[in-house]
This record gives structure tokens, sequence and C-alpha cells, in this order.
């Protein structure tokens, strides 16, 4: 296989990564954060990957399934006990006493009764819901927010509210304060200028009897 040759699922992605390995059953040439994620459903348990250096360079993959033990055999039978797809060369070694291996061909017309297929299934279903999850979380926390933000503007607009009407009682408190200041200084100055001009008087009469 070629040195150059690309990770299929990321290639789908319009990414251009190296690929490392190939897995025969589904085809596909993997990156290593592809085939990690690979080997991590329970659908895909039984994929046997193999390092993509060992598969036969002439061999078009994407038009055959490689045996990953007997390289020159196609996978073209499908062990429904093992529930693995395998070729001639691994039944009388390792399916010898199993009953249902059938070539893949027929096999595939009951794949949708097969335990493979509802594993895949079940893994995708699960997929939907965590992606589900996630969009109602994500509605749930705009709403939470949008809530957070109401109550926050609320306060703000309240401390607003007390700290003006602690100014304008500071304000009033003061204004009343120098109205009474200036009531005092005015009544001071209006009984200094009385004792003033009483005193004028009484010494112009004491000139005047003189």
């Amino acid at each position: 296989m070629a040195s150059g040759s690309l990770c299929d699922p990321c290639t789908a992605e319009n990414l251009s990564v190296p690929a490392t390995k190939y897995c025969p059953a589904c085809e596909e040439r993997l990156c290593p954060t592809c085939t990690e994620s690979h080997t991590r459903f329970k659908a895909f348990k039984s994929h046997q990957v193999i390092d993509l250096s060992t598969v036969a360079s002439d061999i078009p993959i994407s038009a055959k399934k490689i045996c990953n033990v007997h390289t020159d055999m196609l996978l073209d039978y499908y062990c429904t006990d093992h529930e693995i797809v395998c070729c001639r060369a691994c039944i009388p070694k390792d399916h010898r006493k199993c009953e249902n291996v059938l070539p893949l061909e027929h096999a595939s017309k009951d794949v949708k009764k097969s335990a493979l297929f509802t594993d895949v299934m079940q893994d995708i279903n699960q997929l939907i819901t965590t992606l589900n999850k996630l969009h109602d979380n994500r509605e749930s926390n705009l709403l939470r927010l949008s809530k957070t933000k109401s109550v926050i503007t609320n306060q703000i607009s309240e401390v607003k509210s007390r700290l003006l009407k602690q100014i304008d009682d500071v304000e009033r408190d003061l204004q009343t304060e120098l109205s009474s200041l200036q009531r005092k200084n005015e009544t001071e100055i209006n009984i200094q200028k009385e004792r003033n001009s009483k005193g004028s008087v009484q010494i112009k009469n004491k000139s005047e009897r003189n």
C-alpha cells in the first residue's frame, strides 16, 4: 500500500490526515485518532485492524476486503456464531465447529436480524441521544443565562434606586442644615444690628444732654 495513503473518515470530512492502519471489515484506511475511535464501539470490537504497510499495494482497498491473517485471501464468508467475517482459509482453523458460516452475499441479506447490526444501531442511537442531550443542555444553558441576566439586571436597578435615594436623602439633609445655619446667622446678625442701633441712640441722647 502506498505510503501516502490518507485516512478515509478524515478525507470524508475534507481533512488530509495520513493513514497508518486498515480495517478490512470496513474497507477503510485509518489514522491513529480514527483507529482509537474505531475500536471504542462495541459493534467494531471484532474488527481486526492491521498495519497499512502490510496490505498489498496492488489490491484496491475500496473494492476488496482482505483477511488480516491470510493476506492473499478475501473476506468473503461470515460466521454468525462469532459475528465476524472470515476468509476460506479461516474456516477450517477457527470456525470448524461453527454451525452458521455463510457466504457473505447470503449473510448480508439477514444483516438486520444479526446481533452485530443491533449493536451498530444501539451505538448510533446512543450517539443520537448524546447529541440531543448536548442540544438540550445548550438550550437549557441559554435559558438559565437569560434568567440570570434578568435577575442581575433587576438587582442592579434596585441598587441604583437605593443609591439615588441615599443621595437624595443626603442632599435634603444638607439643604436643611444649610437653611438652618443661614437662619441662625441671619438672626444673630439682626440681633447684633439691633444692639448696635440701640447703642448708637443711647450715645446720641447722652451727647445731646451734655
